[in-house]
């Protein structure tokens, strides 16, 4: 009967829905070490960053406990409120059995669909009941099973085809997901059983599509940060069939390792989704949400963590209420909307990192305030900088700072404005980097203070700089050498001169000496991450290539 089945040809109902960029939240498990997602990830991945799908990962037996059984009631209610939080800031969720094509009975993992004792219907059950509970919800969609793996591609047809059937018998209409076979990424290949079989999906609402993963490690596993040869040779063939038959695509899970290599081919991977709209609906990063080990190698929290290989600030964020991004968010901040938070994370190299005391970055204007830092009632407006550890910069102009499209904030002319933080603890700072970028022939004056914690008593400092190590058309990097000073706080004052547009960019101050290959290496970071790099000087090592941020 599946050989002679009409096939849909998938997803066409989907026209209404936005394209999907977003990430997956694991967590919820029937193993003892279930945890949800937390819910301030919604915060900074839906209203922060932009993203509008969460893929919602938990197991089959978490949702539903005894086969052809009510689902859990407080589980039920634990998804109802994971939907919540992703649907009031208007993003969609993907509920999803994250089991690998398989279920646990008695203690046994048995291959759905190849055994009584976890047959297609138990599946199709499972799945009914979900439909049931959440298929009145157009912003929810359903994601049949997560990487089936080492079974019968028959099987899986017929598993995923009465599934799809028994949701539609409940009268819902939602979008539904379908995985292929072999762990569905490398496995799409031409010629393969999932282009073969897959073409036999059934849906009588028309409103499937393909879940496809893709990894760029040797067999798409996932597991390191390699890059093989052909990194987007399998998802070319699975983008070719499936334009060859009319389906349509998800990509459900990819991500890459912090390095030169993996970033440019994770970049080379979203622009082919991007670029082929007729098959793919979008893509949801690999993983985020928690819990997580800190140095899990496609993290994409924005978390700080000194033991995490690819923590761009060991001084930095430890929870959700002031985040850090990694540095694997400025490339997909590429494919986000152009309100997304500004990146405010750093790429300094690992061996870099030790030396890192605390650095900030571009803030998030907030608007009119009352209250001014210097004192006085004249201040108008005030910013909250959205670096690792959160700095205030209030201006005392009668006018307030204008917010530019890179983030960062702009000062009217003539008028002084600050900027203090305070620092995790009291640390030796020996050198502070400065960088102002302003209009061309203006040069801003530049005060750094600080409260000293001997006796609590305050150490004010006025120092002229140690000379601008670079400078080019529109921006400035200078040095202070505060070697053996002891600080709790810091401050940098700005100055704006003659002409407007005078803006603070970054703070970077060392706890621990640097060599010149150092300084060098921190400077064309500096330069590098400010998209400034054609103003370093002719004769820096990074004037052409990035500095990379892998540790030497």
């Amino acid at each position: 009967m599946l050989a002679s089945a009409r096939a849909a040809t998938g997803s066409r109902a989907t026209g209404r829905m936005p394209f999907l960029r977003g990430v997956n939240f694991g967590g919820l498990t029937h193993e003892a070490w279930s945890q949800p997602p937390a819910l301030p990830a919604y915060d900074y991945y839906l209203r922060q960053k932009k993203m509008n799908v969460v893929r919602l990962n938990f197991t089959w037996e978490w949702v539903q406990p005894r086969l052809q059984a009510p689902l859990d009631v407080d589980h039920c209610r634990e998804i109802d409120q994971q939907i919540s939080q992703a649907t009031s800031a208007g993003a969609y969720v993907i509920l999803e059995f994250h089991n690998f094509g398989r279920r646990t009975v008695d203690s046994v993992s048995l291959v759905i669909g190849e055994s009584a004792r976890c047959s297609a219907a138990d599946f199709a059950d499972g799945w009914a009941r979900m439909a049931q509970r959440w298929g009145r919800n157009e912003r929810v969609i359903f994601g049949l099973m997560n990487e089936p793996h080492d079974q019968s591609i028959e099987v899986l047809l017929a598993v995923s085809n009465r599934a799809i059937a028994a949701i539609r018998a409940t009268g819902a209409t939602n979008l539904i997901m379908v995985s292929g076979n072999d762990w569905n990424s490398m496995a799409w290949q031409a010629g393969s059983d999932n282009q073969k079989w897959m073409l036999r999906i059934r849906d009588e609402a028309d409103n499937f599509c393909f879940d496809v993963h893709h990894y760029f490690d040797d067999w798409s596993a996932g597991q390191t940060p390699n890059v093989r040869a052909d990194a987007l040779a399998s998802m070319a063939a699975f983008t070719a069939w499936a334009k060859a038959h009319r389906k349509r695509a998800f990509c459900g899970e990819f991500g890459c390792g912090v390095n030169r290599r993996g970033l440019d081919a994770c970049r080379e991977l979203l622009h082919h989704i991007e670029a082929n709209p007729d098959v793919f609906i979008g893509w949801a990063w690999w993983g985020a949400g928690g819990p997580w080990q800190p140095d899990y190698v496609f993290l994409l929290d924005p978390y700080a963590s000194v033991t995490s290989p690819t923590n761009p600030d060991p001084e930095g964020a430890v929870s959700w209420d002031q985040p850090v991004d990694r540095p694997q968010m400025k490339l997909l901040q590429e494919f986000l909307p152009r309100s997304a938070t500004p990146f405010n994370g750093w790429l300094i190299e690992v061996d870099l990192a030790p030396k890192v005391g605390a650095f900030y970055r571009k803030g998030d204007y907030r608007g009119p305030a009352t209250r001014c830092f210097l004192g006085g009632d004249t201040c108008a407006a005030e910013w909250i900088d959205s670096g690792p550890v959160g700095a205030t910069a209030r201006s005392t102009s009668d006018s307030p700072p204008t917010q530019q499209r890179d983030g960062s904030v702009a000062f009217a002319a003539g008028k002084a404005s600050s900027l203090e933080t305070r620092l995790p603890a009291a640390m030796q700072i020996r050198k502070a980097y400065a960088m102002v970028r302003a209009a061309p022939q203006v040069a801003p004056g530049l005060r750094l203070s600080g409260a000293a914690t001997r006796a609590g008593q305050t150490q004010g400092l006025d120092l002229p700089p140690t000379g601008a190590t670079a400078a080019g058309g529109t921006m400035a990097l200078t040095a202070f050498d505060l070697a053996g000073t002891v600080f709790n706080a810091i401050r940098l004052a700005i100055t704006a001169g003659a002409s407007p547009g005078s803006t603070a960019f970054d703070i970077l101050v060392l706890k621990a000496p640097v060599t010149d290959d150092e300084k060098a290496r921190i400077q064309g970071r500096l330069f590098w991450d400010n998209g400034l790099a054609h103003a370093l000087p002719q004769d820096h090592p990074y004037r052409v290539r990035p500095p990379s941020t892998r540790s030497r």
